[in-house]
């Protein structure tokens, strides 16, 4: 049912952007963007100064800068062959931070991204929606959890976490039309119509998909 669905998620993420925000728990997230930025300058070659950056900007839904770090990241550790490795200690790491302080959102995002990569992907999902619960408000949060109920192909998990996603940010034109998408993989045309108008009030996206259409 989601076959279609599950292969844009990925690219359609990386296209709009969102302001950030501030979480209890961990120091603010424009904080964390301007040290790691300070960190990649300081050491264009480190791995886990890239990861960081990425990682914040895809909380901040920069997605396109955070998609930028993690193809530097990979290409730093060698492509396909040192991934798995590094994912690992990503994630050992941030398991690490999460003993002193479960409620760091930073390090459940770090655990997210580094557990999806170790193709852990029920790791992944746990930690997304640990976060989500931290920060009920937060629309990419709960962007990231449905992403990962689509890449499970639960449809409906993913309609639900998207759903939450808009009420909290009612622009996030991302969301609209991923609904958009999900809703007409299950034959409900109104409601897939409501969302993709809603999505395409943002030309970037807009854009984008004439584009794609004319493939």
């Amino acid at each position: 049912m989601l076959g279609h669905l599950r292969g844009v998620i990925g690219t359609v993420m990386v296209l709009v952007g969102a302001a950030a925000s501030s979480q209890a728990g961990v120091p603010q997230w424009s904080a964390l963007a301007a040290r790691y930025r300070a960190e990649v300058a300081r050491q264009p070659s480190s791995v886990e100064a890239h990861f960081h950056l990425a990682v914040v900007y895809a909380h901040e839904g920069r997605l396109i800068e955070g998609w930028e770090h993690l193809k530097r990241v990979d290409r730093l550790v060698g492509g396909e062959p040192g991934r798995p490795q590094v994912a690992r200690r990503f994630v050992e790491e941030a398991q690490a931070a999460l003993r002193k302080d479960p409620r760091d959102v930073f390090a459940l995002y770090r655990l997210a991204f580094a557990a999806y990569f170790a193709n852990r992907k029920d790791l992944a999902l746990q930690a997304m929606q640990r976060a989500a619960s931290l920060e009920p408000a937060h629309a990419w949060t709960m962007g990231y959890v449905g992403f990962l109920y689509g890449e499970r192909e639960q449809v409906d998990q993913a309609i639900a976490w998207w759903e939450q996603g808009v009420q909290a940010d009612p622009r996030n034109a991302v969301l609209h039309y991923l609904l958009g998408l999900a809703y007409s993989r299950k034959g409900d045309m109104k409601r897939a119509g409501r969302h993709f108008a809603l999505a395409y009030r943002d030309r970037t996206l807009y854009e984008y998909i004439k584009g794609q259409r004319k493939l």
